[in-house]
């Protein structure tokens, strides 16, 4: 794989940009913030979505070249870019969209922050929703990256297989005829332990955090 995607020409005028202009007037940062939020949810986005999809003078410049290799085991390849993107988003993140109360817990909901002073306002956990979202989406690429070898911490002890030979009388052969099958059995000195209610827990909360990835998409920008 080799991908080359060069910087915008240009910067990106959106909701947030446009509600950032009040603070020429005087308005704070926190109440721009807000502003921004409730214009993109609004017509103004889509709006600013048009301009911007008809001036390709300010896309990126994308090559990108796919080996037949790539896909071999693609979700530990995408794992791999997506991983240190989100990473990254983290860290350098300006805002935050809207996160359902459903998808965090229940410290984290809008019915667990104190009253807000003006309906306009966000919660004091908004912010800390998308925050925990991000966490979680980080956590479950984080597992495919770099191998993906998480399913080892559930397996413990040795292995012990070995292969007991057994007759069986199959509708292929004449009547009374047997022919040699194998029974794969623990061996004395097996002593393999499998945590598979630790393994579907990790698993379950890798899922999730797929889920949330999904359900978000549209809202990974800075």
């Amino acid at each position: 794989m080799r991908v080359k995607i060069g910087k915008y020409k240009d910067g990106w005028t959106g909701p947030y940009q446009i509600a950032d202009w009040l603070k020429l007037v005087g308005v704070g940062e926190d109440r721009c913030e807000a502003i921004g939020d409730r214009l993109n949810k609004t017509w103004v986005r889509t709006f600013c979505e048009w301009i911007e999809k008809r001036n390709p003078g300010r896309h990126q410049q994308v090559k990108i070249h796919i080996d037949h290799w790539d896909t071999w085991n693609m979700s530990e390849t995408l794992a791999q870019i997506i991983a240190p993107m989100l990473r990254q988003l983290r860290k350098d993140k300006h805002g935050a969209p809207t996160v359902d109360d459903e998808d965090v817990p229940e410290y984290l909901r809008s019915t667990s922050a104190p009253a807000k002073k003006n309906e306009w306002d966000t919660d004091e956990n908004y912010f800390l929703r998308w925050d925990w979202v991000l966490d979680e989406m980080i956590w479950a690429f984080e597992q495919e990256e770099g191998g993906g070898n998480w399913e080892d911490h559930y397996h413990s002890g040795e292995l012990d297989i070995q292969w007991k030979e057994i007759e069986h009388e199959t509708p292929d052969l004449k009547p009374g005829d047997t022919e040699p099958m194998y029974e794969m059995i623990h061996g004395p000195n097996d002593t393999h332990i499998f945590d598979r209610t630790g393994y579907e827990n990790h698993l379950d909360r890798m899922k999730n955090g797929f889920r949330l990835f999904g359900k978000y998409y549209l809202s990974l920008w800075d």
